[in-house]
């Protein structure tokens, strides 16, 4: 994955202001060498990009911010070095069958570049909310909604007391029906909407989540999880539906 097309991509039609893009830009750089000096010595830094140990530890230490120039750099040469789909199969843990995501959802630098993967993704797309169901996918989108300036909305297992005839849509999952609602303002026929998760295994929660988004005629613009596992969930989700994911795991862990 490239830093210098994400970078760039990041902050397309995110705000008008070149000068707010390019100090966001610089200092995403800097939070992902800081991220990368929790692991690697400023020698190793050093030669993986080209920067001297001085300069690195002024950067990682937030003495000065690098020109965007010197940040694109920095962080394609990095990303180069280590992909964006090797850290996440580096930080998410597993145990036969059984799959950890916390630590991604605990980085919020990792996080940031994962919402630049999707954000690459979803240019030339129009999406108007971010939906996710709770919990675990919650970090994700807000992750997203913050550099796309779009809102959030989280399916809840329950409704609030407040909630007026809120929108609902039910599954079945191990013989349980399970219900997922959202405010009934909070999507509408004029809403294009990205339904966002950590993980997608059998695609139950976000097949429902598609339907619920239909169910009120709101356009799914796709479906972009961190990690899927295995392959049952390609038979609940409908082939018109676009689908991104990062990193693929295998049902066997």
């Amino acid at each position: 994955m490239s830093m210098l097309g994400g970078s760039r991509a990041l902050f397309t039609g995110v705000d008008d202001s070149s000068h707010l893009r390019s100090i966001v830009m610089r200092v995403k750089a800097v939070e992902l060498l800081q991220f990368f000096k929790q692991r690697f010595t400023y020698t190793q830094l050093s030669r993986i990009t080209g920067l001297s140990v001085t300069v690195l530890s002024r950067y990682a230490k937030g003495h000065v911010l690098p020109s965007e120039e010197r940040a694109v750099q920095l962080s394609r040469r990095l990303l180069q070095r280590f992909p964006l789909r090797e850290i996440l199969a580096d930080m998410i843990e597993m145990d036969g069958g059984y799959v950890d995501i916390t630590p991604v959802l605990e980085d919020n630098c990792i996080l940031d570049l994962v919402a630049s993967a999707a954000i690459t993704w979803l240019l030339g797309k129009r999406v108007t909310k971010v939906l996710t169901a709770e919990a675990d996918g919650i970090p994700l989108a807000m992750a997203i909604s913050h550099v796309w300036r779009t809102p959030v909305v989280v399916a809840k297992k329950r409704p609030e007391v407040a909630w007026w005839k809120p929108h609902s849509v039910s599954f079945v999952r191990d013989g349980q029906l399970e219900m997922l609602y959202v405010r009934r303002q909070s999507l509408t026929k004029k809403d294009s909407v990205l339904i966002v998760d950590d993980l997608m295994r059998s695609g139950l929660t976000q097949e429902a989540l598609i339907r619920l988004c239909r169910g009120v005629k709101a356009k799914v613009a796709g479906v972009f999880v961190i990690a899927v596992i295995g392959e049952a969930w390609r038979d609940r989700i409908p082939e018109d539906v676009a689908v991104r994911y990062m990193l693929k795991i295998n049902a066997g862990g």
